[in-house]
Parts: C-alpha cells; sequence; structure tokens
C-alpha cells in the first residue's frame, strides 16, 4: 500500500483535475466517475483492493454493470496514454491503469528542461514530416499503379 501525504494527494487531485477537464470526462458520468472514484480510493490507501464489481457500484451506481467498468477502464487506459503522448507529455504526474486490475499507477516525474523540450518537440515534428514524407510517397506509387492498371485495361487513355 502506497502512503501519499497531504501534499502528494493535493497535486495527484490536480493532476486527475487536469486530465479531466483536457479530455472532457466529467467527474460524475461514466469515465470520468470512474477515474475519480479509482483515485480517491488509491489517495486513501484502498487501491489495491478493488474489482469490476465495486467500481461499478460506486462509480456508476450499479454493482451489475460489472462489464461495462470493465470496457470503460480500458478506453480510459487508452486515453490516458494519448493524453500523456500529446497535451499531458510534460506533466509532472503520471496516471496509468494497468491492462489488469483497477489499482492506478501514479508516477512522478521531473519537469524537462527547456533543452529537453526543445528536442522534444523537434523530434516530433520530424517524426511528423517523416510520417507525411512516407504516405506521399505512398500515394505516388498508388497513382502509378492505377495508371497502370487503367491502361491495361483501356481505359486509362485519357488520363494522365
Amino acid at each position: 500500500m502506497q502512503a501519499y501525504s497531504p501534499e502528494d494527494c493535493g497535486h495527484i487531485r490536480a493532476q486527475q483535475q487536469r486530465i479531466r477537464e483536457r479530455m472532457n470526462l466529467e467527474s460524475h458520468t461514466g469515465a470520468g466517475a470512474i477515474l475519480t472514484f479509482l483515485m480517491e480510493e488509491e489517495l486513501a490507501g484502498r487501491g489495491g483492493s478493488l474489482d469490476a464489481r465495486t467500481v461499478a457500484a460506486a462509480a456508476l451506481g450499479d454493482s451489475g454493470r460489472g462489464s461495462l467498468v470493465r470496457v470503460l477502464k480500458g478506453d480510459l487506459a487508452g486515453k490516458l496514454l494519448r493524453y500523456y503522448a500529446g497535451p499531458g507529455k510534460l506533466d509532472g504526474i503520471l496516471i496509468r491503469l494497468p491492462e489488469r486490475g483497477y489499482r492506478p499507477l501514479v508516477y512522478g516525474r521531473r519537469p524537462l528542461s527547456a533543452q529537453q523540450e526543445s528536442l522534444y518537440f523537434h523530434t516530433a515534428c520530424l517524426l511528423q514530416l517523416w510520417a507525411l514524407a512516407q504516405a506521399a510517397e505512398c500515394l505516388d506509387r498508388l497513382s502509378t499503379e492505377v495508371r497502370s492498371l487503367l491502361r491495361s485495361t483501356g481505359c486509362g487513355q485519357s488520363w494522365r
């Protein structure tokens, strides 16, 4: 059982709030309610005893909706990964939901220096440019194949 100081709890709750706001998750419905419940249970030291029925009863008000909780938790885990790959890439606190179980994993990380942030930004730009170049090359090959196919069927005589 992880023990969080009152100061840590405040930082983690603030991070959870940022995530909900940036991901448009309402704290009292669906995935937002599940995130809120899981995090509060973890901060209270009860994160290790969570199961789908418990989460369904507390977050959704119906213990019979365990299968829905499993689906929403999986979706939420993916959204968290995308959040930290995008707008949350520089956040100092990471929250992950494991593939199995319901106990959230909370990690602290040092903020990036200005040089690291610049390197991260430039690397991301280069990766996007590379992906665009690959897509353009793929389109060129596809265009050539379509022209060849149209010519071989006699339909492409007027197509350039």
